[in-house]
């Protein structure tokens, strides 16, 4: 597949004006954020050249060679996404400055990039959010219910790690009961991003289960439903945004 001509254009716009770009990657269990900007593209090479990324994410390493990546960038006020790769490192001179600058991979293709659950953001080891909820099996009515109180639904408490407009992670307590979640299974998560904005509460569902690397802290990736389940899920995802824009201004800051 081939960009149409109006997506190099949009491409080519970017490189002329130096246009900011965000790049999200991965490393083991954490989703790593960088800021970037365009240089200059070749499309008979398939190649993109960006400024050295600088980290957003704290403690985040160096992007290695053929790592996958994300781009995120706005152009007259629309926003595209697109999958790369570094291909590989050069130089690269602008204004009579040379610096160091990333070969990425031409992409195939650009997506609407008005979908912010691709922004994932830390939320935080010192000040943990905590996350309350209830178990519901598969497609099953009822939650799971209390062995000691009969007809009561049995209450869980977890921390969030991390979260987008699209989902968050969620993890055991050290010294909590352990989860009884599968991928499949639904919770109604609540939890207090800020505390101007209230309790949140929002349907969810298992996408992925996975553990601490060299623990058997098990990590519960989910993703938000839609609205059959939270009849306003706009409300709350303007608010998870505005909390990952304020979250993505701090980490630049540190």
């Amino acid at each position: 597949m081939k960009l149409s001509q109006s997506e190099t254009k949009v491409l080519k716009m970017c490189c002329d004006s130096n246009e900011i770009l965000t790049l999200k990657t991965k490393e083991k269990d954490r989703t790593l954020f960088y800021k970037s900007r365009f240089l200059s593209v070749d499309f008979t090479k398939d190649v993109i050249i960006i400024d050295e990324p600088s980290p957003e994410t704290q403690d985040a390493r160096p992007i290695s060679k053929n790592q996958e990546l994300e781009i995120f960038f706005e152009l007259q006020q629309k926003r595209y996404l697109f999958d790369s790769q570094l291909l590989d490192h050069t130089q690269f001179t602008l204004n009579e400055s040379t610096s160091h600058a990333f070969k990425i991979s031409l992409p195939e293709v650009l997506r609407s990039g008005d979908m912010r659950e691709y922004f994932r953001v830390e939320t935080g080891i010192k000040h943990a959010i905590t996350v309350k909820f209830n178990i519901y099996k598969a497609d099953s009515q009822t939650p799971v219910m209390s062995s000691l109180i009969k007809g009561k639904a049995e209450d869980y408490e977890g921390e969030m790690l991390d979260i987008s407009g699209g989902g968050f992670s969620l993890r055991e307590k050290p010294d909590n009961i352990s989860f009884p979640l599968e991928k499949g299974d639904k919770i109604n998560a609540r939890f207090m991003l800020r505390e101007e904005d209230g309790e949140i509460e929002i349907w969810s569902m298992i996408s992925n289960v996975r553990k601490f690397k060299d623990t058997h802290t098990k990590i519960f990736g989910l993703h938000f439903l839609g609205k059959e389940k939270n009849a306003n899920i706009g409300a709350l995802r303007t608010k998870i945004f505005r909390y990952v824009m304020d979250r993505q201004r701090e980490n630049i800051a540190i």
